[in-house]
């Protein structure tokens, strides 16, 4: 009998929340620890197409639909993104875990700080990417998000496809890279929007923080000048983070350059094992 068993393809699944169903997938199912990976907004849990796979050789690996995106397509609720810490909680739960290591791409960095911040007792490590501290309220980014954010809504109520491939574009800096987050964006509604309004109870300032786990903070190197700039504060703002630059990717290099960032956040949860 061959004992070298492959990885099976991801289950999927769904939990049951105050009566909505949120949808996810586990992959390497029966490994000791759990690796959770929180995608970019209005994309899905198929943003993470080299990772899972790669990852679940030695972890489960859990991907999520955050509310209002993919299939978690919920109605007749008042919750938004700032529920989520909630949802990802309840579904280590169902799984039989305690903790995981919590990985987030942009919108999912900010919602994998907020998930620690939440939970920190089941958190073993924090991956960002594309992120930026959510424990300061950042007027500079605020304000370019703002921008950004009007520019698309009128570019989505205009047309959907337009929007795809715009974000596609800001998104990735490969070819390779745009066509994939382009296809995680089929299931994207302009209803979307309405889920996005929980970030404002996500960014709040707290001096006091203080990250009880390790940190390794991601940036593109393709990304723009404020990602980096955001980013370089983060690590400075967290003692003792890691910090490394994804060569030849854009905002969302785990699409851009998988094997690097496959390698850098492998080299990050490794070592703390």
């Amino acid at each position: 009998m061959n004992t070298q068993q492959r990885n099976p393809e991801p289950i999927a699944k769904t939990i049951l929340y105050h009566g909505y169903e949120i949808h996810y997938s586990m992959s390497g199912v029966g490994k000791e620890q759990l690796m959770v990976l929180l995608h970019p907004a209005f994309s899905d849990q198929n943003a993470f197409p080299d990772q899972m796979a790669a990852f679940a050789k030695n972890y489960a690996v859990l991907t999520v639909d955050l509310i209002g995106h993919g299939l978690s397509k919920v109605k007749n609720t008042t919750h938004r993104l700032d529920i989520t810490p909630e949802h990802i909680a309840a579904i280590i739960k169902q799984e039989g875990y305690k903790q995981a290591h919590i990985v987030g791409v942009s919108m999912g960095a900010l919602m994998a700080q907020y998930f620690a911040y939440t939970f920190p007792e089941q958190t073993l490590s924090l991956t960002g990417m594309g992120g930026y501290s959510i424990h300061e309220e950042n007027k500079e980014v605020a304000k370019a998000q703002m921008a950004s954010n009007i520019t698309l809504i009128l570019r989505a109520l205009f047309s959907l496809n337009s929007f795809r491939n715009k974000v596609a574009q800001m998104t990735c800096y490969t070819r390779q890279g745009q066509e994939l987050f382009q296809a995680t964006m089929a299931g994207f509604e302009r209803k979307t929007f309405r889920y996005m309004s929980g970030l404002q109870h996500v960014i709040k300032n707290r001096p006091d923080f203080k990250a009880t786990y390790p940190v390794l903070i991601l940036i593109g190197e393709h990304d723009i000048a404020l990602a980096h700039k955001m980013a370089k504060q983060w690590q400075e703002a967290v003692p003792h983070s890691q910090y490394h630059e994804i060569s030849g990717g854009g905002h969302c290099a785990q699409l851009d350059q998988p094997e690097f960032f496959n390698k850098r956040v492998l080299e990050f949860v490794d070592g703390i094992n």
